[in-house]
């Protein structure tokens, strides 16, 4: 008997995201890692969201939206989660 190895069994990699310009201001940013993200953090805890903000950034999330030409207070909405761009503070 012949078993081949699954390869794509390994390839769980979910954290690419995917940028949308909803309208002059508004930015949707979507994917599978930043939907569990946003779905265990409390928007009403500051560390929680200080964190969730740390990891978008990680992830190169800020990077890409400058290069999709974001500006400041200019809304971006990350797997729900609204928040106010602000190119200082990312």
């Amino acid at each position: 008997m012949d078993i081949k190895e699954d390869l794509a069994s390994f390839d769980n990699d979910d954290s690419d995201f995917e940028i949308t310009k909803l309208n002059k201001n508004t930015y949707n940013v979507t994917g599978g890692k930043l939907k569990r993200l946003a779905s265990v953090t409390d928007i009403r805890n500051t560390s929680q969201m200080k964190r969730f903000t740390n990891i978008l950034d990680s992830m190169g999330v800020y990077e890409a939206l400058r290069q999709c030409g974001v500006k400041d207070n200019d809304t971006i909405i990350v797997a729900g989660i609204e928040l106010d761009y602000n190119d200082d503070y990312y």
